[in-house]
């Protein structure tokens, strides 16, 4: 949820922090990297579909409205986390799958 938070914020350095180093690409050059071209995201649920030990795989589904159109009309994303033992959860992937 506090990945949605941040997009809403446009707070790039936010939404950045929530993915592993090697996968931040996903969200570096979203919409040309200009947070003020996100969309907004409203009526956020999550739920999660797998948990294998440092492994989670949570639906959310969504409405979007807003920015550029790379997100304009989804409805839900699947997004894959991994934890290191007393870390925090990041994300490594997310998408329409």
């Amino acid at each position: 949820m506090s990945w949605f938070k941040a997009i809403n914020a446009h707070d790039h350095g936010a939404s950045l922090a929530h993915f592993e180093p090697a996968q931040r690409h996903n969200i570096a050059d979203w919409d040309g990297g200009d947070p003020s071209m996100w969309a907004h995201f409203a009526n956020v649920q999550c739920h999660r579909i797998k948990n294998v030990r440092h492994q989670v795989l949570v639906q959310c589904t969504f409405r979007s409205t807003g920015g550029d159109g790379s997100s304009n009309g989804d409805t839900f994303w699947s997004i894959a986390f991994h934890r290191k033992p007393g870390g925090p959860w990041l994300i490594t992937g997310y998408g329409q799958g």
